[in-house]
C-alpha cells in the first residue's frame, strides 16, 4: 500500500496530522527523512525535526537540503531515502524542488521508495509536487481564465490528481478548474 498526506501549508509541526505521519511511518523507531530542498530558508526543516521530536520519534529525523542536481546523487543521500520509513517534503517553492530533483537518481529513489510502501507527506510545495503534472505558479481568483495556471511535470507520485495548496487563503479555485480541464 502507498500513502501520501498531502497538507495545504501551515501546518502545526507537532499536530495531529504529524502523529499521523509518525505512526503510518513506524511510531517512535521510525527513520524519517525531511526533504527541505524547496525552501531558501538556511533552517529548513527544523521545525519539523523538532515537531517529531516532541512527538517522542527516537532517533532524530535526517535533513536533506539538496541545492544543486549534483547533490541529488550523493551516496549519503541516496542510502538516506533508502532506509527511511517516512518522507517529509517541506514547503518553499514547488518548481526549485522538480528542477533541481527531477530526473536525478534521488527522484528515482524517492519514487522506489513511495512503490514499495515508505509513507510521503509534504506541505505546500511538498504536496504540490506529488503529482505527475503539478501547478507550477498561476493567478488567484474565483473564475477560469486561459493562462492562470501553468502546470509543469511534478515528482510523480500519483498520474491521476492534481494537488494545490494553500487553495482558500489565496482563492484559487479558478487556476485549479483551469488546472483540472487541461
Amino acid at each position: 500500500m502507498t500513502t501520501l498526506l498531502a497538507i495545504g501549508g501551515n501546518h502545526d509541526s507537532s499536530g495531529t496530522i504529524m502523529e499521523q505521519f509518525l505512526r503510518l511511518s513506524g511510531g517512535l523507531e521510525a527513520s524519517i527523512v525531511i526533504l527541505a530542498t524547496a525552501s531558501g530558508l538556511k533552517n529548513a526543516g527544523k521545525e519539523q525535526a523538532s515537531g517529531l521530536a516532541k512527538l517522542g520519534l527516537k532517533r532524530p529525523a535526517n535533513i536533506l537540503t539538496i541545492r544543486e542536481r549534483t547533490a541529488a546523487n550523493d551516496p549519503d543521500a541516496l542510502r538516506a531515502v533508502r532506509e527511511a520509513t517516512g518522507i517529509f517534503i517541506s514547503g518553499g517553492t514547488q518548481m526549485r524542488l522538480t528542477s533541481t530533483l527531477g530526473g536525478t537518481e534521488f527522484h528515482q529513489a524517492l519514487l522506489d521508495a513511495h512503490r514499495r510502501g515508505v509513507v510521503i507527506a509534504g506541505t505546500s510545495a511538498g504536496a504540490a509536487c506529488m503529482s505527475a503534472i503539478m501547478i507550477a505558479y498561476g493567478d488567484g481568483g474565483q473564475a477560469p481564465r486561459q493562462g492562470n495556471a501553468h502546470l509543469v511535470p511534478g515528482l510523480g507520485f500519483r498520474d491521476d490528481v492534481l494537488f494545490d495548496q494553500h487553495f482558500s487563503q489565496h482563492n484559487r479555485i479558478g487556476r485549479m478548474l483551469v488546472s483540472i480541464s487541461a
